[in-house]
């Protein structure tokens, strides 16, 4: 079956391409639990620590406070 401009099977075609390249781009969610792999750089002041943290941490969907806390804690 020839496709053609128009065609339904030809719309429908691009549009589950285009949810697939949209559904790349979007970056993970990610866990209150990948806040233990940031950790403070040989050499890094706290200051600029503790920025990098907050910034990863409001990246996390439903944040549990406690988990956050002892990843800080730990990094």
């Amino acid at each position: 079956m020839v496709q053609q401009p128009g065609d339904r099977f030809s719309h429908q075609f691009q549009c589950v391409k285009l949810m697939a390249c949209l559904s790349i781009s979007i970056p993970a969610k990610k866990s209150s639990t990948k806040l233990f792999r940031i950790t403070q750089i040989k050499d890094e002041s706290t200051r600029v620590y503790l920025k990098r943290f907050d910034k990863e941490m409001f990246k996390v969907e439903d944040l549990i406070k406690l988990i956050a806390s002892e990843a800080l804690i730990s990094g």
